[in-house]
């Protein structure tokens, strides 16, 4: 019911806090010539309801004219909006790449990369390369003492040999 004070006229707030119905009320308050602020069928909705609830059953309601005004105004703005973005001039797709100039100091940055990767992996190849010439070297030296060694061997037994075969014949 406090609602409905609010709503009416101060003429009725004494009625409305003794807990009179709503009808009465705008009669009595339209019977001493004062104007009610809302309608009784607004006065009713409100009743009960929450401050925020209560605003904004107060608000005045718009006319289909204006919704109607609005709404077009809001698509003209928007149509204009997207017209604008659609004129906007975008960058060419070059712009997403790179220069020539900036392609350029990075390909001649990679190549300087490379050619270094290429000058280190040369130089270790050549040490392998010299590492394996040097032990294949080793081994064929190796192998010629190993060789002479063998001969002189087989040399020294053919020559017991040929001494043992001598005695034996004397037997």
């Amino acid at each position: 019911m406090v609602a409905l004070a609010e709503c009416l006229a101060p003429a009725a707030a004494d009625a409305v806090a003794e807990g009179t119905e709503a009808e009465p009320l705008f009669d009595l308050v339209a019977s001493r010539g004062a104007e009610p602020a809302c309608s009784p069928d607004r006065a009713l909705w409100t009743a009960g309801k929450t401050a925020g609830e209560r605003m904004m059953a107060n608000l005045p309601t718009m006319s289909n004219e204006f919704i109607a005004y609005s709404a077009g105004a809001a698509m003209f703005i928007l149509t204009v909006w997207a017209l604008v973005k659609g004129l906007q001039r975008t960058p060419p797709i070059e712009a997403a790449f790179v220069s020539k100039e900036e392609f350029k100091e990075f390909k001649e940055e990679v190549k300087s990369d490379f050619t270094e990767l290429q000058a280190n992996f040369n130089a270790d190849v050549r040490r392998l390369h010299e590492r394996i010439e040097e032990s294949t070297h080793e081994l064929q030296t190796s192998g010629h003492r190993r060789g002479e060694e063998i001969r002189k061997e087989i040399s020294e037994l053919s020559k017991i040999c040929g001494v043992l075969e001598e005695r034996t014949r004397k037997l």
